[in-house]
């Protein structure tokens, strides 16, 4: 057993409904389910086995890689064992798991929990002395110093995170809910980002040649998928809704170009699946995973 093992546990269900041995895939699938800070909807504890077991359900072809993920598919390693309550314990415990299966050279998919399990994998891949770049889709930027009085939490996570990677290595797109003080943060430290309404505007090739042409240079990537950046109309079940959102297939078509540049590690957070209307929510993030995993098999096999 490697050291980083003994925080996990294992799942009541497997991605896809089967799990692979290390050297059969390049992807490892944990989940985190983190839910501490919530200021709205809690739930987000009950997601990364809500995914795994709608997945279940999902054909694995990819029409987007033309790769079916079957045939590599994950090694579903469980679980992070987490005391809800303890932010920073449990934070720390998400981090030794990803530095370990970083250590092995593993491309990483997290299952969250709330957003705030982001800032241990960004944590742990930067610990590699590499550039690093923190691509995140999120409705909110994330970025006040504190909220509640609380400094680690879902509203300050992009920030503690920018601190960690430089804020200037920091992109958000879709995001369209900001408060003064991080709009303000983010023109002031050179963070960049692209709203849902450039989106609407510019159209999904424009947007993604922007987010593409800005990740050019650096070593390894790190995407973050906040289930809330999609139009509540389309995904509902999430901590902390917001209109005006991206539509599914313009998550999808620009996530398709990025899979071209090196990502390291993927997590889908904010799933909320208490409040999620017919599991609509759920289903997205797992074929989100799905997908994801199938175009970057596609990239590093080339």
């Amino acid at each position: 057993m490697e050291p980083f093992e003994i925080y996990l546990s294992r799942s009541h269900a497997y991605f896809l409904g089967f799990t692979r041995r290390p050297e059969e895939t390049p992807f490892t699938l944990i989940g985190a389910p983190l839910d501490t800070t919530s200021s709205y909807r809690p739930g987000t504890r009950f997601a990364p086995l809500k995914i795994r077991q709608v997945s279940q359900s999902l054909e694995s072809y990819s029409f987007l890689a033309h790769v079916d993920v079957e045939d590599f598919g994950f090694h579903d390693a469980g679980d992070v064992a987490l005391a809800q309550g303890d932010v920073e314990g449990g934070l720390r415990a998400i981090e030794e798991v990803m530095r370990g299966l970083f250590r092995k050279d593993r491309i990483v998919f997290m299952l969250g929990g709330e957003h705030t399990v982001t800032l241990s994998g960004v944590k742990a891949l930067a610990e590699r002395g590499r550039r690093v770049a923190l691509l995140v889709f999120d409705a909110h930027a994330d970025l006040r110093d504190t909220y509640l009085g609380m400094r680690l939490c879902h509203a300050t996570v992009t920030r503690r995170a920018a601190e960690v990677v430089g804020a200037d290595n920091v992109l958000l797109i879709g995001t369209r809910a900001v408060s003064q003080e991080e709009l303000e943060f983010m023109r002031r430290e050179g963070i960049f980002y692209i709203t849902s309404f450039d989106i609407d505007r510019v159209g999904v090739r424009e947007a993604a040649y922007r987010v593409v042409k800005r990740l050019e240079g650096y070593d390894e990537v790190y995407l973050s998928i906040d289930m809330d950046v999609v139009d509540p109309g389309y995904a509902p079940g999430v901590t902390t809704p917001e209109p005006f959102g991206l539509h599914p297939m313009q998550l999808l078509r620009i996530l398709e170009k990025v899979a071209d540049v090196n990502i390291r590690a993927v997590d889908v957070v904010e799933l909320c699946p208490p409040c999620d209307c017919g599991e609509a929510t759920a289903f997205l993030a797992a074929r989100l995973v799905l997908e994801l995993a199938a175009l970057l098999y596609r990239f590093y096999e080339k």
